[in-house]
């Protein structure tokens, strides 16, 4: 406090003394002069600036009174003991840098904003941009239309526009559908659906028509084509489901037992031709039907069997001969080959033993195979009827018993 208190006393001393010399400056130059010299040494930052010029003793003690409640900064900053007021940056030209800002364009930057109709109100007032100066403005030459061809207005293409470029993922889907589209107009036809005609069919039946009455042999050709392709298919068919089987006789794989030509050590082929097993040769011990009509038994039995080794299961194929024949059936409609008897079997064995091996069960063709000299025809077996049912009473491996 006491430092305060010295501050102001010094003030006031200070005060008086300033009051004292006015007052004597006013005495000698007179109130007009010395109020201008007042004014400039306080433009120049000599003396504090006062409220009122006082005119006599009593007004400069008045004005005294009344600055003692200022704020005595003023008189400190004219002094040097306060550092001046910091005054806005300019640049080199002497031109504040608040003026050089960008201004805001209203309704993008946050604050006040003015209504619409003062904000175009206030437009007029603006200072309008200074033009460029020292700079010449050349006028552009006026631009010539280009000259138009006396022909008239030029051909366009009779090609399709060019599209624009698409991503290769937006050109996938439609590949996929030009080949769906191509792939159901392909099955209707040949006519494709993707945009393009495809071709139809390489010749159409009016042509074919046509080559077919130049060419007589053409369709031959065609029906002989067809009837190999048709064979093709059916080996390949029976190719595959041979291969998975395996003989109940021989167990080798690529054939049944129904079709086995390979005899065993008494000259018949065991096993069960319905369904393939080797456990069982007639119908007792089976669990498939085995056939019952006359005509499904020589077939079973003789037919199929023709030029082969007899089957256990039907060593009886005589019985079932005899059966038809005198039943009253055409000789003509009955069996003419008939399958070998065990010892004609039993002779093949030593003598081509590789017989059975060479065979093809694809083709499943027995005109290669020998003939048995007892049963080369109808009347060869009518004849030996006797020594034929001596030897089919004989068969020793497998046999379960039991007649079909």
């Amino acid at each position: 406090m006491s430092s305060n208190e010295d501050m102001l006393d010094g003030i006031k001393s200070e005060d008086t003394k300033f009051l004292t010399i006015a007052e004597n400056l006013r005495a000698v130059m007179g109130d007009e002069a010395s109020g201008s010299a007042a004014e400039q040494n306080v433009s120049r930052g000599m003396i504090p600036p006062t409220r009122t010029p006082p005119s006599n003793v009593q007004g400069a003690a008045q004005g005294s009174i009344l600055r003692q409640s200022d704020d005595p900064t003023s008189r400190m900053m004219a002094r040097g003991l306060f550092p001046a007021p910091l005054r806005p940056p300019r640049n080199m030209f002497g031109i504040s840098t608040r003026q050089l800002a960008l201004p805001t364009i209203q309704g993008q930057v946050p604050g006040p904003q003015l209504p619409q109709g003062r904000a175009q109100a206030a437009r007029p007032q603006e200072q309008a941009p200074r033009p460029l100066q020292g700079l010449k403005l050349v006028p552009r030459p006026p631009q010539e239309p280009a000259p138009r061809s006396p022909q008239g207005p030029a051909p366009r293409p009779q090609g399709p526009a060019p599209q624009p470029p698409q991503r290769q993922d937006a050109q996938r889907p439609q590949q996929k559908r030009a080949r769906g589209r191509g792939s159901r107009g392909a099955n209707r036809g040949g006519v494709q659906k993707s945009g393009q005609q495809g071709t139809s069919s390489s010749m159409s039946a009016s042509e074919l028509k046509a080559r077919i009455d130049r060419d007589p042999e053409l369709l031959k050709q065609v029906e002989e084509l067809m009837l190999r392709k048709e064979q093709e298919t059916s080996r390949a068919a029976v190719e595959r489901a041979k291969r998975a089987a395996i003989c109940g006789n021989c167990l080798k794989a690529g054939h049944t037992v129904r079709d086995c030509v390979q005899p065993a050590d008494d000259g018949f082929v065991h096993g069960c031709p319905i369904c393939n097993g080797s456990d069982h040769e007639s119908a007792q011990g089976c669990k498939m039907d085995w056939p019952h009509r006359l005509e499904r038994r020589l077939y079973w039995a003789i037919e199929q069997r023709a030029r082969r080794p007899t089957l256990a299961a039907f060593s009886n194929w005589l019985d079932v001969f005899t059966e038809a024949r005198n039943a009253g059936n055409d000789m003509e409609a009955l069996p003419q080959s008939f399958p070998w008897t065990p010892l004609f079997s039993r002779t093949l064995s030593c003598t081509y033993p590789d017989i059975w091996s060479n065979f093809d069960y694809v083709a499943n063709d027995s005109s290669a195979l020998p003939v048995d000299p007892l049963v080369t025809n109808q009347a060869a077996v009518i004849a030996n009827d006797a020594m034929i049912r001596s030897l089919l009473s004989r068969p020793v491996i497998g046999n379960t018993g039991g007649w079909p």
